[in-house]
């Protein structure tokens, strides 16, 4: 058994440990500029046992003007937002929504693709041709629309046996039809990057082989790279890394294993800044990079390929998908 796969939490507990972070930082932050918490922080320089010696007795104490500040300052210490922002004021608990805020979401409420979010096809190819293609050496066509569902607000890209025809690569010819025994579909979104950010998606896929491929990836197209969040090669087995045609910098990919992504669904993430580039699954950290220039030009895209002939059916199931950026 692969303990690595020990660590990381069930995805529902994770999602619930984020939603409940995000309601104590609003209550943290609704405290922080609120009246009582200045008076609580006035009161509490003052030290009121050396205060009382200047009393004589007892009485003249608790009928002063500061008794009553020691009183309401009692009261301060026992108010639950109060106390709650001493618990994390010095906590890393919040670094996260301190950071970034959310600026995209994809629930897939409405019962199509949002066409105003994404098209189905490679930016590249839809900048070009309006359509999307299949790389030489891919066995299966992308049906532009016909193979992408919402189903109860999900995402289903799906991979299926259908004769077809569908564009090809030539590097001679350009693109050229071809036909096929099997058809897919993919996703791309516009540029919503920025130089520092985070990508969230909920996901699980289905039939991934050494044949059927899921992914998910950021692209480049002007510099012709990417940045791999997933790309599977297994149920049990992944892949995540980068990609480039720049010699200054050589591909590396991770292989991660152990994990069932047919089982259940899996949040995926990958954070970014101007020192390294984060993976994470279900909050746990699986891959880390040495920072990657320009992300900042790059826009996500979700789909499936065919890598062999033999081929087999299967889909890749999105629940959502949020992107953030940096808060300054």
């Amino acid at each position: 058994m692969n303990l690595f796969w020990k660590r990381i939490p069930k995805t529902a507990n994770y999602e619930q440990d984020i939603a409940d972070r995000h309601e104590l930082y609003h209550v943290f932050i609704k405290t922080e500029k609120s009246a009582l918490l200045s008076e609580y922080k006035e009161f509490a320089e003052i030290d009121f046992n050396k205060a009382k010696k200047q009393f004589k007795k007892k009485e003249d104490y608790l009928n002063s003007e500061l008794a009553e500040k020691e009183k309401h300052f009692n009261k301060l210490q026992q108010d639950s937002d109060i106390k709650n922002y001493l618990k994390y004021e010095k906590s890393n608990a919040f670094d996260f929504s301190k950071q970034f805020k959310q600026f995209f979401t994809d629930d897939f409420s409405v019962n199509k693709l949002d066409s105003k979010k994404w098209i189905n096809a490679y930016r590249w190819s839809y900048n070009h041709i309006k359509g999307s293609y299949s790389n030489p050496n891919e066995f299966q066509a992308y049906t532009e629309g016909e193979n992408t569902e919402v189903i109860d607000g999900q995402l289903h890209l799906i991979t299926k046996r259908k004769d077809a025809e569908g564009r090809v690569w030539n590097k001679e010819n350009g693109f050229v039809l071809k036909p096929f025994k099997y058809t897919s579909d993919l996703i791309s979104g516009e540029n919503h990057l920025t130089a520092k950010g985070c990508i969230q998606i909920k996901f699980k896929t289905l039939g991934a082989s050494k044949s059927l491929q899921h992914f998910i990836r950021i692209f480049d197209d002007k510099n012709q790279r990417s940045i791999t969040l997933m790309e599977s090669v297994s149920k049990r087995k992944f892949r995540v890394g980068r990609s480039s045609k720049d010699k200054k910098q050589s591909d590396f990919y991770s292989t991660i294993s152990g994990k069932n992504l047919e089982k259940d669904f899996h949040l995926l993430e990958l954070e970014w800044n101007s020192e390294v580039v984060i993976w994470r699954l279900n909050g746990y950290t699986i891959h880390q990079d040495s920072r990657i220039p320009n992300i900042k030009d790059m826009h996500l895209c979700l789909g499936s390929c065919l890598l062999n002939e033999k081929g087999n059916e299967g889909k890749m199931i999105v629940d959502y998908i949020r992107i953030f950026k940096d808060r300054s």
